[in-house]
């Protein structure tokens, strides 16, 4: 007897996301765990480490929608630290150039374990520096996601 259920092959939502990642050559997960400690304001709001991992993640997805996995790497690297210098949940337009000053050290093991060329990171450190300051034109998320 034919089974007329429409059947679906869809991929776990884990799985897509462990896909993405991958595609953008993130495979040691654990490289990019957020601690309190890396936070100037921890704790929970619109903010907090869920916030950054669904900016990393968004990065990663569209990179691979876009092929673009080196882009999409440098776009996971800045969402990873874009809000970790904030010094609170509301207004503080300071805190991407705050980042891009005080939390990019931090990082450097990171940076270097995925080869990050000195161009590369000066421009994402400049991605982060202009977030939220309203000079942050050419940088956008919105010229990637216009592609898709």
């Amino acid at each position: 007897m034919e089974n007329n259920t429409l059947q679906f092959k869809q991929k776990s939502l884990r799985q897509t996301v462990i896909d993405a990642l991958n595609f953008i050559g993130v495979k040691d997960y654990s490289d990019f765990d957020l601690k309190e400690e890396y936070f100037n304001n921890p704790g929970r709001g619109i903010h907090d480490p869920r916030h950054l991992y669904r900016v990393m993640i968004a990065a990663a997805l569209i990179a691979q929608k876009l092929d673009e996995p080196r882009r999409g790497l440098l776009a996971f690297c800045g969402a990873f630290i874009h809000d970790q210098a904030r010094n609170n949940n509301g207004d503080d337009p300071e805190h991407g150039p705050r980042a891009a000053k005080t939390k990019w050290d931090i990082h450097q093991a990171i940076w270097d374990k995925y080869k990050l060329t000195p161009d590369e990171q000066d421009y994402v450190r400049s991605a982060v520096s202009l977030h939220c300051t309203g000079h942050d034109s050419g940088f956008k998320v919105d010229t990637m996601v216009k592609q898709i």
